[in-house]
């Protein structure tokens, strides 16, 4: 979860439960259902959650490889293919 907030906009809330997706489904047709007059109604009645955030050191060293070597490789082959 540390490296996912580190690739995100920075913190996360995650869920406790084994299941996520089914929680986060029943949520959704709770909402489209009717039981709840809007998302944020529905997650207030959801399990308790962790808000995980990533150290910035962390995160800045995921920047850096983003920008000094992915994101370049990326733009390469996209010219190389006539994607760009």
């Amino acid at each position: 979860m540390t490296a996912k907030a580190a690739l995100g906009p920075g913190r996360l809330e995650v869920v406790r439960t084994g299941e996520a997706a089914a929680l986060g489904a029943a949520l959704v047709a709770g909402v489209a259902g009717g039981v709840y007059g809007s998302v944020a109604t529905a997650l207030a009645d959801a399990s308790p959650f962790d808000r995980v955030t990533a150290p910035a050191g962390i995160r800045a060293r995921y920047d850096a490889e983003y920008l000094d070597h992915w994101l370049p490789a990326v733009i390469t082959r996209l010219r190389q293919t006539g994607g760009a």
